[in-house]
């Protein structure tokens, strides 16, 4: 008995979606408001954990990167009356399908798009998100969840073979083919392209597209071959490296690292705490997003070769220079030759930071010279600037209570302005360990 052609076909665009789509395809399979749907996950040739999450919660299919192609391979895949494209970045709201399902009971309407909110939020992604709620396909774009009618798309010929405004185009093309819709339920799709090359140069960047695009109607690739757009676009720039994070290590050898709290808790238990706490910090800062590249700062000879042997996946660099103050200035001024637009640097021994830590840093970036996260010892476990600063490494007395006052009021003096994120400890004493193990037991 052939089975019922269902009303909705999700199609989601992946690339390297590890930190995101088991979020995105819960929603997807869970909440849609619809007894049935067909989800399809179109992956465009991703190198982490993506395929292998998605392909547990529906049909995956390989298709060459590129929103239009990934876009073009699951309309040919989709056997609904309806198909909604979703990034692998966007999160659907509750009840999505029934809310396309009402709104498409008018015979006029051939499609729509949701409202978008962005996250991480940003006072100026707050207004483009109010812009965003005018009812016009000029301002209809693919992370928005972008659906239509199988048989207007197919009619059309699918997606606007494009290799930039492929959205833009659909939207347009549709609105020529019947009434488009903007729903009032707003999708939650990242901002990670925006911190990626700061707010307001990618918000000023999208604007010059649209108005090249619309009223001097430049072609999509002639703008392909103009513009770095971002690094989610992958046919156009795939090895964009808007923010480096380097992380300063040490290797867990005898003698070596955390000697101080050898001396507390013995050094065998020392050098195992330090290395559980640094390989948790690495396998963390490997899942930040595309456009962050984070690369192990190792700080001498042995090290390297420790960290070559037992996390070979890592881009590793030795740490060069005599002082802390250094070796942090050489490395971030290494960092900014490699073309990085953003620089954060993290200890290797804060049990708590991760991901959270870095995009806000990169978040802060947009609008600050500097950002700090301070520890409760007098220092700081990052640090992030948006270009050289060599004097706020200069003559700081490394190693005491006044580093952070200290690297403060050089900021001060050079008019940096300057953002704080909250602050996190670092182990390197018996009571430091002691403290974060009663603050885990407490929040259990």
């Amino acid at each position: 008995m052939k089975e019922p052609t269902p009303f909705l076909s999700v199609v989601v665009l992946a690339l390297n979606e590890e930190l995101f789509i088991t979020q995105v395809l819960s929603r997807i399979a869970s909440r849609s408001g619809l007894e049935q749907l067909e989800l399809i996950v179109v992956d465009g040739g991703s190198t982490d954990r993506t395929v292998s999450i998605a392909s547990r919660f529906g049909s995956v299919v390989n298709s060459p990167p590129g929103r239009a192609t990934q876009m073009n391979r699951g309309l040919r895949e989709a056997s609904g009356q309806v198909v909604l494209f979703c990034h692998g970045d966007t999160i659907l709201p509750v009840d999505f399908g029934y809310t396309v399902q009402v709104a498409l009971q008018d015979p006029g309407v051939v499609g729509g798009a949701f409202r978008p909110i962005y996250r991480p939020a940003h006072p100026m992604l707050t207004g483009l998100s109010w812009v965003l709620r005018l009812d016009t396909p000029y301002l209809m774009f693919g992370d928005q969840a972008m659906f239509a009618r199988s048989s207007v798309l197919k009619g059309m010929g699918g997606v606007p073979q494009l290799p930039l405004m492929e959205d833009v185009a659909l939207a347009l093309a549709l609105s020529n083919q019947g009434t488009l819709i903007r729903l009032r339920d707003q999708v939650e799709t990242s901002s990670r392209r925006f911190l990626e090359h700061g707010v307001f140069r990618q918000l000023i960047l999208d604007i010059r597209l649209l108005l090249a695009y619309h009223l001097f109607r430049i072609s999509p690739a002639d703008l392909a071959a103009r513009y770095r757009v971002t690094a989610r676009d992958q046919t156009l720039d795939p090895d964009r490296r808007g923010v480096m994070v380097g992380v300063m290590a040490k290797a867990p050898l005898p003698g070596h690292a955390k000697t101080r709290l050898g001396k507390d808790l013995g050094k065998e238990q020392a050098l195992a705490i330090y290395g559980l706490i640094l390989k948790n910090t690495l396998n963390k800062l490997e899942k930040l997003p595309v456009g962050f590249h984070p690369l192990l700062l190792a700080a001498g000879k042995r090290d390297q070769a420790w960290f070559q042997e037992h996390y070979p996946g890592w881009q590793i660099k030795r740490q060069v220079g005599g002082t802390l103050g250094d070796r942090l200035q050489k490395a971030s001024e290494q960092m900014f030759l490699s073309d990085a637009q953003k620089v954060i640097l993290v200890a290797a021994d804060v049990p708590d930071v991760g991901v959270s830590e870095v995009l806000d840093a990169a978040r802060g970036l947009d609008e600050a010279h500097l950002i700090l996260g301070p520890s409760p010892d007098g220092g700081y476990y990052l640090i992030g600037i948006d270009q050289p600063y060599p004097e706020l490494f200069q003559d700081i007395h490394w190693g005491s209570e006044r580093v952070l006052e200290q690297t403060r009021a050089k900021a001060q003096f050079l008019g940096l302005k300057i953002q704080m994120l909250s602050p996190l400890m670092d182990i390197d004493t018996g009571r430091d360990w002691k403290m974060h193990q009663n603050e885990n037991l407490g929040e259990g």
